[in-house]
Parts: C-alpha cells; structure tokens; sequence
C-alpha cells in the first residue's frame, strides 16, 4: 500500500508492507526518520496505509494483519507517534483502510477477512454494525459519491467489485 502527501513542504511516500510502515521522500528516494512501529506480542505486518489530516495535523492510519493484532492505528506522520489507543474489533487482518467524512465527522472505514467496520475518528468507537463479509475478504476499498450518497467500493479476494452505501444523501446546499 502506497501514498501520496505533503510533510513540511516536501511531497512524501507513506508506504505499507510487510516490514513496517515508511515515509520517503519524493524527489530523493530516501527514507525519512524511522518506521512506524507498534509495540505487539506477534509478528506484525503493517499492510495498508493512508493519511488524512486530523486535530490540525498530518496523520497516517494504517490496519495491521499478522500474529495477534489486527488493528487501525492513527500515527502523526511529523514524530511517528501512536495518538491514542488502537481501534479495535476486528477478529482478522486489517487489509485497506480508507478514512471519509460521515455526517459532518472524521471516520475511518477498515476492511479485512471479517468484513467492512466504521469507526469514528475522534471517539474510536465502532459506528453501526459489521457489513460486507465476503467470502475471501476485502483487499481495496474507495469512498465516492453516488446520486448524492456517499459510497463505499470493495474490492474482494474473490474477484468482485461491491458498492455499499455509508449513509443517506447529502442534504441539498441552503437545506
């Protein structure tokens, strides 16, 4: 998992594999501080990544699969600093994580093995019920907006795209 974004005034590359969580820059290639890392009792693979801004500053969310954590974390991408404590609940691997705003707040939305979750970003607390549990697990996921609701694409193990609503329309500007 890879992408794209901005640390002070630089364009950087926040990547995901199975040796951690790396920041890089652009221009030179080179690897920029340490890897973000978790302190766990298993084997760790950090496999999904993306960054969002929140509480005014830059931050990575990344979903864990591997030994005994399948977790979100929320990292600021400036100290590589854990900020607060992980979102927990899924029961296997974490493979994407997409980060959205629901409602007028900040959500994550991960996905793995044991279907699709929504987290609020501030609280950590787990939004509705688990959806989406494919038979061989999600692997990508996309917010968009179709016919004025937001919605989430997966992409699953098994070959297929799947579009899930994540609420009702936006209301109309001036409602």
């Amino acid at each position: 998992s890879v992408v794209v974004t901005e640390l002070e005034g630089r364009r950087v590359v926040v990547s995901a594999g199975g040796d951690g969580a790396r920041v890089w820059d652009l221009a030179t290639r080179e690897q920029i501080g340490r890897p973000f890392t978790a302190q766990t009792d298993g084997d760790t693979t950090t496999v999904t990544v993306t960054v969002t801004e929140f509480e005014g500053r830059p931050v990575v969310v990344s979903g864990a699969a591997g030994g005994d954590d399948s977790t979100v974390r929320v990292w600021d991408l400036a100290t590589r600093e854990q900020i607060g404590q992980p979102f927990t609940g899924h029961t296997e691997g974490v493979e994407s994580v997409v980060v959205t705003e629901l409602q007028g707040r900040p959500v994550v939305v991960s996905g793995g093995y044991d279907g699709i979750r929504v987290w609020d970003l501030a609280t950590r607390e787990q939004i509705g019920k688990v959806f989406g549990t494919p038979t061989h697990g999600i692997t990508s996921m996309l917010v968009t907006e179709l016919e004025g609701r937001p919605v989430l694409l997966t992409g699953d193990f098994d070959g297929r795209v799947r579009v899930w609503s994540l609420g009702p329309p936006a209301p109309a500007s001036g409602s």
